[in-house]
């Protein structure tokens, strides 16, 4: 991946990257990219596949709770956040 590929995303991201740190990401993305690219070729119903149990861990139901949450909050309805009709702008 060229830099100027690396800039454009970095942009997009609203990141700086500095020089050093460019031909590590460009780097990166390579790797990604080729991994990507090798998502259709495998065959989602083979055994090997399939995500081992082990990497799985229980749920765990936890009180919590909103008070503080929602004492941040700028408007409340009964113990909900309100967001205006026109939806939030970032």
């Amino acid at each position: 991946m060229a830099p100027f590929d690396i800039d454009s995303i970095a942009g997009l991201a609203r990141l700086t990257v500095s020089d050093g740190e460019k031909a590590a990401l460009a780097e990166d993305m390579a790797a990604i990219l080729a991994f990507a690219a090798t998502l259709p070729e495998a065959d989602p119903y083979t055994e090997e596949a399939a995500l081992p149990l082990s990497a799985l861990r229980e749920d765990e139901a936890a009180d919590s709770d909103p008070a503080p949450l929602l004492c941040a909050a700028p408007k409340l309805r009964e113990d909900a956040f309100t967001v205006p009709s026109g939806g939030i702008s970032l």
